[in-house]
């Protein structure tokens, strides 16, 4: 039975050349998948922690995953699924008393038919309520660091990766499974006095134990994290370049060249180089690493990468859990309690970068979208104009099935001029007006749509401002919030302000 399940592995295709990723722990908010919807990824990395969906052996939990995916279908974003993390009554059943904190890097010693059942639990659960939904399991977390797995590279590839590969496959031949769990791979030759090897998994010598034997025919692609903060480097674009090649070199020297090579961890800091300096380095590598000839996915030949999963969405994903100041502030946005605006968390300039990088990838539309008052005070009624300009190389058409550039206008109640900024007032946000481009657009052209605004409620807090959200898509909302629009992306703009959004190309 394993040998033929293991043969499945050749026929899985894997996503279109470099697959765009983000790393969201279980984005169950309507803030998060707006955030990745906003960025064009095509999925999310969501963990499905073991612990926490099985509390009590044989009874699921599974309320806060279920809306986790239930948003990313309506936003149309993928759901790369994480399974980790074992439950404390496991290590209690074989007479560990571990605390929570570290019964989840419990190794299983003698309960692997209990994740078998999990897994294949899960991978049934999704493809009966979310079919299609989920792009890749994923078989652990760094199980390298004894943060998450206590035990060998062996234990891993016998009690996590093989039995779990089989149980995936066994409901779903198709599927694609990830293995090695993210593990922190560093080649022998990147070791040195000042830059040392530090854990019993690094320089390849124990990621050789998982590969060898049934471990590589048991994964359809490696999982790999790497940070170049990580290796006190200040080019992060030759250090990642290097790091593939190496790989690259290392996989084909045990024969496993054709394995898919999926990066499910790197990011850059804006903690040492400040905002501006975290989007110049996550634009280098991604423009002049990823997105380079030389990478297998675009026909060149000196290393591959199938898809990369930027880390993190935002900075508050860990908090005060996470001690490393490098890592809390990888986030591309800001920490929501400082956020004032409804619909989506302030944007740092890397997910800016990140953005356009990944819609201009894609090949999509490129939008300016400008709301014109006039020269009006935005406190009251009146007439508005949204200015839709064409930035991008095509022109919008209106197709014949009536499949037109929509613009859709959305008016909060108010907010109040404070010493925090423009503070909202509580109160539902409702859809003011449907604008329609219907004519063709040509680049570099704009197009006038009148709207009227509403006013705000009466308020004694002090002056008001509205807040409005444009969206352009082509879709009607298929999520139940007023801040989405499937099928494109959307952003609170102030009157007056301008951002670029993304459309995706007929």
């Amino acid at each position: 039975m394993l040998s033929s399940v293991a043969t499945l592995a050749s026929e899985v295709a894997p996503p279109p050349p470099l697959a765009f990723g983000i790393n969201a722990h279980v984005p169950d908010h309507v803030k998060a998948l707006d955030q990745a919807a906003f960025l064009g990824v095509d999925y999310v990395r969501v963990e499905l922690p073991w612990f926490e969906i099985e509390r009590v052996q044989d009874r699921y939990e599974l309320a806060r995953t279920r809306a986790a995916f239930a948003l990313a279908a309506g936003y149309g974003v993928k759901i790369l699924a994480l399974l980790s993390k074992t439950p404390q009554w496991i290590s209690a059943a074989d007479g560990v008393d571990l605390p929570k904190d570290r019964a989840h890097a419990y190794p299983l010693p003698h309960h692997v038919g209990e994740w078998r059942q999990f897994v294949s639990d899960m991978v049934r659960w999704s493809e009966s309520e979310f079919p299609g939904l989920v792009i890749g399991w994923e078989l652990w977390n760094e199980p390298h660091s004894r943060t998450f797995w206590t035990g060998s590279a062996a234990d891993y590839r016998d009690r996590i990766l093989i039995p779990g590969y089989d149980a995936v496959k066994v409901v779903d031949p198709g599927a694609l499974v990830l293995g090695l769990g993210g593990y922190g791979y560093r080649v022998q030759a990147e070791c040195s006095p000042a830059l040392p090897c530090g854990g019993p998994w690094e320089g390849g010598g124990e990621l050789d134990d998982v590969l060898r034997g049934a471990g590589a025919a048991h994964l359809d692609a490696l999982s790999l994290h790497y940070y170049y903060e990580d290796r006190g480097g200040d080019n992060p674009a030759e250090d990642m370049r290097r790091y593939l090649e190496n790989l690259a070199r290392w996989l084909r020297a045990r024969e496993l060249g054709a394995k898919a090579v999926w990066l499910t961890e790197t990011g850059a800091s804006s903690y040492l180089v400040g905002t501006q300096g975290q989007a110049e380095r996550l634009a280098s590598f991604m423009e002049d690493v990823f997105l380079s000839p030389d990478n297998q996915a675009f026909g060149g030949s000196r290393y591959r990468l199938d898809s990369v999963a930027y880390y993190d969405l935002s900075e508050n994903t860990h908090g005060a859990a996470e001690p490393n100041p490098i890592y809390r502030h990888h986030g591309l946005f800001l920490d929501p309690e400082h956020d004032l605006r409804p619909c989506r968390l302030a944007p740092k300039p890397a997910a800016n970068a990140l953005a356009e990088i990944i819609n201009a990838a894609r090949g999509r539309y490129a939008a300016r979208l400008r709301l014109d008052t006039g020269g009006e005070p935005a406190t009251g009624a009146g007439t508005a104009v949204v200015v839709a300009t064409n930035t991008g190389t095509e022109a919008w058409r209106a197709s014949s099935a009536g499949e037109v550039v929509e613009v859709a206008i959305r008016n909060a109640t108010a907010c109040t001029l404070g010493p925090r900024g423009c503070e909202l007032l509580p109160g539902a946000i409702a859809l003011v007006q449907r604008a329609i481009i219907a004519t063709t657009v040509a680049p570099g052209e704009s197009v006038a749509l009148p709207v009227e605004l509403a006013a705000p409620p009466e308020t004694a807090a002090g002056p008001r401002r509205h807040v409005v959200e444009l969206q352009l898509g082509r879709h009607e909302p298929q999520v139940p919030d007023v801040c989405t629009a499937a099928g494109a992306t959307s952003g609170v703009l102030w009157f007056g302000e301008r951002l670029t959004l993304f459309l995706s190309a007929p």
